[in-house]
């Protein structure tokens, strides 16, 4: 975060060329932001331990370090090659925009801290600025906007791998003699293992009604085949 205040510059050469001073958030004022989409209670962006720097222009400088739960809607039609899109939207519930707007230094987000993770893959990052109304008042929102594309390496191996090999085992059934007794045993064994992977999907899936994924429409109408 980084804001301006006139107040709090100095001419540098009167103080022996001091380029900065550091405060905490109980000395110098800073604005109060949330995080509008966080998991159960909202989250207030603060941290007692972490000072302010105050450049001798007035510029402050804060970048307190935290770990903030958000939640996303997972849209799982394509599951498991689907591409979400997730948000972190934060607000300043108290101040409306004609006193603390935000905005955006970069059009991207800084990923050098960013950490490689073995279920998504992130494809791109970008920032966007929005108004919230609430009755008379007008409040600055900022996005960070994250597009991750889900690693489907481990789905296709664990999943969709053997839902082919099973549905190829379920045609052999036409081959065995219509007096054999095999053949039932072999349906069972094929319908065991059949919910066996139900199981495993139902696993792994995420759980949402708002989109049926088209891997589930195929798997409801497998059984439904003639056997």
């Amino acid at each position: 975060q980084k804001w301006n205040d006139t107040r709090l510059s100095w001419n540098k050469s009167d103080y022996g060329g001091i380029n900065y001073m550091f405060e905490t958030e109980k000395t110098l004022w800073r604005p109060l932001l949330f995080i509008d989409n966080s998991v159960g209670t909202m989250s207030m962006i603060a941290d007692d331990n972490i000072l302010l720097r105050t450049k001798y222009t007035g510029e402050i400088i804060w970048e307190p370090p935290a770990i903030y739960s958000t939640h996303c809607e997972i849209l799982t039609t394509y599951y498991p090659f689907d591409v979400q899109e997730c948000y972190v939207e934060l607000v300043s519930w108290a101040y409306t925009i004609d006193e603390v707007e935000l905005k955006h230094m970069a059009e991207e987000i800084n990923l050098e801290d960013y950490k490689v993770n073995g279920e998504w893959d992130l494809v791109s990052t970008r920032l966007d600025t929005n108004q919230l109304i609430d009755g008379d008042e007008i409040f600055s929102q900022l996005e960070f906007i994250l597009k991750l594309r889900r690693r489907a390496t481990f789905y296709v191996l664990n999943v969709i791998l053997p839902i082919m090999v099973t549905s190829f085992l379920s045609l052999l059934i036409f081959l065995l003699p219509h007096d054999s007794g095999e053949k039932i045993s072999y349906a069972l064994t094929l319908l065991l293992a059949y919910a066996v992977l139900l199981t495993l999907i139902s696993d792994n899936m995420p759980s949402t009604s708002h989109h049926v994924s088209i891997l589930s429409k195929f798997l409801f109408h497998i059984p439904h085949r003639p056997i």
